[in-house]
């Protein structure tokens, strides 16, 4: 059977949750080898397909976490008071995302699911089709076509989001009231609160990590770029090497190494004592979570 280790570390104003899929595989009592985790590929061309079922996840933000199973269920914990956590009927889910009150789930059809409140209209996903990645910010939901073109639902306060003009994109994320993709040839677009950063220079992206305040790219040879505010020390990342996956909270970016080990910069004491887990083999950075 499969051993699973569930690691949870928390801070007075954040949580780093470090779920773990796995460490390897129990037969006959010993562990074989860890799984291991590769790093992120770019679609190299249009349609782009779809996740399939049997690749579990997690997601976190403000207030709460999600997790996606490897038959294509979902689980959430933290605060309910939207009903972000109402999830446990989803079925056929490929991904998931977490915005500050709203969990959002891709089906296997290519339509997609929410639940919340719906106050600025982030639920309004009724109609969306061809759906191949999401993600969720504060008050918005985006979605990727397999065309290379972006849907959202939902609304920014201040900035309008605008993808109007943008075509070939392959990867989606967002954070706070910005919205990031990732386009073929591996440069990123902005929008939102786009102002504060400068990602004219990214280049051969392949994930991102998009917090309050500064956001953090993975670049394909295992190195990581970030811009932003940086009061805690969370863009302190030039020297990390080797990495497969990133993600950040509000002032905290952590990153995964191929070796199973992960590293953190930025705000907590909980930063500086990460170097004792082992094996992991994903990393989700939610804030504000007790």
């Amino acid at each position: 059977m499969k051993n699973y280790k569930l690691y949870a570390i928390f801070g007075s104003l954040f949580l780093f949750l470090l779920i773990v899929i796995s460490c390897g595989v129990v037969m006959n009592g010993e562990r074989t080898a860890r799984i291991q985790v590769q790093i992120p590929m770019r679609p190299t061309m249009f349609p782009l397909s779809r996740p399939e079922i049997g690749n579990p996840m997690i997601a976190s933000d403000f207030s709460h976490t999600v997790g996606l199973t490897f038959d294509g269920k979902v689980f959430a914990v933290g605060k309910n008071s939207q009903g972000q956590l109402a999830v446990s009927e989803w079925t056929d889910i490929v991904d998931i995302a977490a915005g500050m009150s709203h969990t959002v789930g891709l089906k296997t059809d290519g339509t997609a699911v929410a639940v919340d409140s719906n106050t600025h209209g982030q639920l309004d996903i009724s109609e969306w089709t061809d759906i191949v990645d999401i993600s969720a910010g504060i008050y918005h939901t985006a979605g990727l076509k397999s065309d290379g073109t972006i849907v959202i639902a939902g609304g920014n306060i201040g900035n309008p989001f605008d993808v109007s003009d943008w075509t070939d994109i392959v990867a989606v994320y967002s954070g706070g009231h910005i919205i990031m993709g990732i386009k073929l040839d591996g440069t990123v677009l902005a929008t939102g609160f786009d102002d504060r950063y400068d990602v004219s220079g990214w280049t051969d992206i392949v994930a991102i990590a998009a917090g309050e305040n500064y956001i953090v790219g993975l670049k394909s040879n295992g190195t990581v770029v970030a811009d932003g505010h940086n009061g805690w020390g969370q863009l302190n990342v030039s020297d990390w090497r080797d990495m497969v996956a990133i993600d950040v909270g509000d002032y905290t970016t952590i990153g995964l190494k191929s070796d199973g080990t992960v590293v953190a910069v930025g705000q907590g004491e909980y930063v500086h004592n990460i170097s004792v887990l082992k094996d992991i083999v994903a990393v989700s950075a939610g804030s504000s979570h007790r």
